[in-house]
């Protein structure tokens, strides 16, 4: 089983993936990408996320394509997104 398997079966664990100060790994929907749309857009926690709403990793932000999951971490606040990791169609 790849890595990134093993991580999307222990995030659907209750109470996994989370450090107990409300920070939270989590799996969401590229709604909008840069070349289609000129921003990013993102589907996840039950919520329309937006650029304003997510941070990215150097690079990362232009290769993110409408329809691709991407891992995220979810602030303790839950005012904010870090995209980690892009994975194609979902």
């Amino acid at each position: 089983m790849s890595q990134v398997a093993e991580l999307a079966r222990a995030l659907d664990s209750p109470g996994a993936a989370t450090s107990g100060t409300g920070m939270k790994l989590l799996f969401g929907h590229v709604t909008k990408d840069i070349q289609h749309d000129g921003e990013v857009a993102v589907q996840a926690d039950d919520l329309p996320l937006t650029e304003d709403d997510l941070g990215f990793a150097a690079g990362l932000r232009q290769g993110v394509e409408r329809g691709d999951r991407v891992l995220l971490l979810r602030s303790a606040d839950r005012q904010h997104y870090d995209v980690l990791l892009t994975m194609e169609g979902g």
